[in-house]
Protein backbone atom coordinates (compact mmCIF):
# COMPACT_ATOMS: atom_id res chain seq x y z
CA UNK A 1 0.00 0.00 0.00
CA UNK A 2 1.58 3.15 -1.04
CA UNK A 3 1.27 6.25 1.78
CA UNK A 4 -1.51 8.96 0.78
CA UNK A 5 -0.30 12.49 -0.28
CA UNK A 6 -1.41 15.08 2.29
CA UNK A 7 -4.40 17.05 1.18
CA UNK A 8 -3.33 20.65 -0.74
CA UNK A 9 -5.20 22.52 2.22
CA UNK A 10 -2.53 21.36 4.30
CA UNK A 11 -0.11 23.64 2.62
CA UNK A 12 -1.60 26.56 3.66
CA UNK A 13 -0.22 25.97 7.38
CA UNK A 14 3.55 25.86 5.84
CA UNK A 15 5.75 28.30 5.84
CA UNK A 16 7.10 27.53 2.02
CA UNK A 17 3.68 28.05 0.89
CA UNK A 18 1.07 29.96 2.78
CA UNK A 19 2.67 33.52 2.68
CA UNK A 20 2.96 33.00 -0.79
CA UNK A 21 -0.42 32.22 -1.30
CA UNK A 22 -1.80 34.70 0.93
CA UNK A 23 0.15 37.29 -0.72
CA UNK A 24 -0.95 36.82 -4.11
CA UNK A 25 -4.35 36.30 -2.95
CA UNK A 26 -4.57 39.49 -1.26
CA UNK A 27 -3.06 41.47 -3.68
CA UNK A 28 -5.74 39.95 -6.01
CA UNK A 29 -8.59 41.22 -4.06
CA UNK A 30 -7.18 44.55 -4.03
CA UNK A 31 -6.74 45.17 -7.44
CA UNK A 32 -9.77 43.58 -8.48
CA UNK A 33 -11.50 46.22 -5.44
CA UNK A 34 -9.66 49.25 -7.01
CA UNK A 35 -10.84 47.45 -10.58
CA UNK A 36 -14.66 47.19 -9.98
CA UNK A 37 -14.62 50.93 -7.35
CA UNK A 38 -13.38 53.04 -10.45
CA UNK A 39 -15.37 51.79 -12.80
CA UNK A 40 -18.26 52.31 -10.64
CA UNK A 41 -17.14 55.66 -9.66
CA UNK A 42 -15.79 56.84 -13.42
CA UNK A 43 -19.71 55.55 -14.04
CA UNK A 44 -21.09 57.66 -11.68
CA UNK A 45 -19.34 60.56 -13.40
CA UNK A 46 -20.13 60.23 -16.21
CA UNK A 47 -23.90 60.60 -15.54
CA UNK A 48 -22.99 63.55 -12.96
CA UNK A 49 -22.80 67.15 -14.58
CA UNK A 50 -19.72 67.97 -13.66
CA UNK A 51 -18.35 65.01 -16.13
CA UNK A 52 -15.36 64.94 -18.03
CA UNK A 53 -16.31 65.87 -22.02
CA UNK A 54 -14.40 62.52 -23.23
CA UNK A 55 -16.09 60.88 -20.12
CA UNK A 56 -18.96 58.44 -21.34
CA UNK A 57 -20.71 55.70 -19.28
CA UNK A 58 -20.54 54.16 -23.04
CA UNK A 59 -16.98 53.88 -22.61
CA UNK A 60 -15.70 53.30 -19.14
CA UNK A 61 -16.31 49.76 -18.72
CA UNK A 62 -14.16 48.92 -22.04
CA UNK A 63 -11.36 51.49 -20.60
CA UNK A 64 -11.08 50.39 -17.41
CA UNK A 65 -10.68 46.74 -18.74
CA UNK A 66 -8.14 47.34 -21.47
CA UNK A 67 -6.27 49.55 -19.08
CA UNK A 68 -6.66 46.25 -16.43
CA UNK A 69 -5.27 44.02 -19.43
CA UNK A 70 -2.58 45.67 -21.54
CA UNK A 71 0.10 45.70 -19.00
CA UNK A 72 0.05 41.87 -19.06
CA UNK A 73 0.38 42.17 -22.81
CA UNK A 74 3.18 44.42 -22.99
CA UNK A 75 4.92 42.98 -19.96
CA UNK A 76 4.67 39.62 -19.28
CA UNK A 77 7.81 38.27 -21.51
CA UNK A 78 9.95 40.98 -19.76
CA UNK A 79 8.34 40.08 -15.92
CA UNK A 80 9.12 36.43 -16.70
CA UNK A 81 12.61 36.98 -17.62
CA UNK A 82 13.04 38.72 -14.40
CA UNK A 83 11.42 35.95 -12.90
CA UNK A 84 13.82 33.67 -14.41
CA UNK A 85 17.07 35.88 -13.33
CA UNK A 86 15.77 37.47 -9.88
CA UNK A 87 15.83 35.82 -6.75
CA UNK A 88 11.61 35.65 -6.33
CA UNK A 89 11.64 36.87 -2.80
CA UNK A 90 13.09 39.91 -3.71
CA UNK A 91 10.27 40.74 -6.46
CA UNK A 92 7.66 39.52 -4.46
CA UNK A 93 8.68 42.06 -1.82
CA UNK A 94 9.39 45.02 -4.79
CA UNK A 95 5.94 43.93 -6.03
CA UNK A 96 4.21 44.17 -2.42
CA UNK A 97 5.82 47.45 -2.00
CA UNK A 98 4.68 48.78 -4.94
CA UNK A 99 1.54 47.62 -4.53
CA UNK A 100 1.57 49.74 -1.45
CA UNK A 101 2.68 52.63 -3.48
CA UNK A 102 -0.14 52.17 -6.00
CA UNK A 103 -3.10 51.92 -2.98
CA UNK A 104 -1.65 55.15 -1.25
CA UNK A 105 -2.09 57.03 -4.94
CA UNK A 106 -5.09 55.20 -6.11
CA UNK A 107 -6.47 56.45 -2.32
CA UNK A 108 -5.49 59.99 -2.55
CA UNK A 109 -7.02 60.06 -6.77
CA UNK A 110 -9.86 58.65 -5.32
CA UNK A 111 -10.44 61.36 -2.45
CA UNK A 112 -9.75 63.90 -4.99
CA UNK A 113 -11.93 62.55 -7.93
CA UNK A 114 -9.32 62.88 -10.32
CA UNK A 115 -10.22 60.22 -13.14
CA UNK A 116 -6.72 60.49 -14.87
CA UNK A 117 -4.80 59.58 -11.59
CA UNK A 118 -7.35 56.52 -11.20
CA UNK A 119 -6.91 55.37 -14.85
CA UNK A 120 -3.28 55.90 -14.34
CA UNK A 121 -3.86 53.57 -10.85
CA UNK A 122 -5.71 50.97 -12.72
CA UNK A 123 -2.41 51.19 -15.49
CA UNK A 124 -0.32 50.37 -11.88
CA UNK A 125 -2.59 47.53 -10.88
CA UNK A 126 -2.29 45.84 -14.00
CA UNK A 127 1.43 45.63 -13.88
CA UNK A 128 0.77 44.49 -10.51
CA UNK A 129 -1.14 41.57 -12.02
CA UNK A 130 1.37 41.19 -14.68
CA UNK A 131 4.59 40.57 -11.46
CA UNK A 132 2.72 38.53 -9.92
CA UNK A 133 1.04 36.39 -12.12
CA UNK A 134 4.69 35.60 -14.40
CA UNK A 135 6.25 35.02 -10.13
CA UNK A 136 3.45 32.72 -9.40
CA UNK A 137 4.43 30.19 -12.46
CA UNK A 138 7.42 30.86 -11.34
CA UNK A 139 7.68 30.26 -7.71
CA UNK A 140 5.09 27.07 -7.74
CA UNK A 141 7.53 24.76 -9.20
CA UNK A 142 10.45 25.67 -7.02
CA UNK A 143 8.89 25.18 -3.54
CA UNK A 144 6.52 22.61 -4.00
CA UNK A 145 7.67 18.61 -4.61
CA UNK A 146 6.06 17.38 -7.53
CA UNK A 147 3.52 15.22 -5.65
CA UNK A 148 2.70 18.46 -4.42
CA UNK A 149 2.34 20.31 -7.40
CA UNK A 150 -1.26 19.79 -8.43
CA UNK A 151 -3.11 20.37 -5.16
CA UNK A 152 -0.72 23.61 -5.18
CA UNK A 153 -1.98 25.08 -8.24
CA UNK A 154 -5.23 23.94 -7.86
CA UNK A 155 -5.68 25.81 -4.50
CA UNK A 156 -3.60 29.09 -5.76
CA UNK A 157 -6.39 29.12 -8.82
CA UNK A 158 -9.08 28.73 -6.21
CA UNK A 159 -8.08 31.39 -4.18
CA UNK A 160 -7.52 33.68 -6.97
CA UNK A 161 -11.09 33.00 -8.03
CA UNK A 162 -12.17 33.75 -4.39
CA UNK A 163 -10.39 37.23 -4.28
CA UNK A 164 -11.67 37.95 -7.71
CA UNK A 165 -14.88 37.71 -6.50
CA UNK A 166 -14.15 39.01 -3.67
CA UNK A 167 -12.71 42.17 -4.42
CA UNK A 168 -15.27 42.60 -7.41
CA UNK A 169 -18.05 42.56 -4.70
CA UNK A 170 -16.19 44.69 -2.54
CA UNK A 171 -15.51 47.29 -5.05
CA UNK A 172 -19.21 47.90 -4.90
CA UNK A 173 -19.27 48.73 -1.52
CA UNK A 174 -17.97 52.20 -1.14
CA UNK A 175 -20.21 53.28 -3.71
CA UNK A 176 -23.29 52.11 -1.95
CA UNK A 177 -22.33 53.20 1.47
CA UNK A 178 -21.64 56.52 0.30
CA UNK A 179 -25.29 56.31 -1.86
CA UNK A 180 -27.16 55.74 1.76
CA UNK A 181 -25.40 58.98 3.57
CA UNK A 182 -26.57 60.97 0.82
CA UNK A 183 -29.94 60.26 0.25
CA UNK A 184 -32.70 61.87 2.02
CA UNK A 185 -33.98 60.57 5.39
CA UNK A 186 -37.19 59.21 5.68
Amino acid sequence: MTPQAPHQFQLLRQRRYAPFFWAVFLGSVNDNLLKFAVTLLLVYQAGSVAQPAWLTAGIVGPLTGALFIIPSLLMSAVAGRLADHLPLDRLIRWGKGLEVLMMALASIAWSAGHAWGLLACLVLSGMHVTWFSTVKYAYVPRHLDPHELLGGNGLLEMGLFMAILLGTLGGGVPRRAADETQSPAR
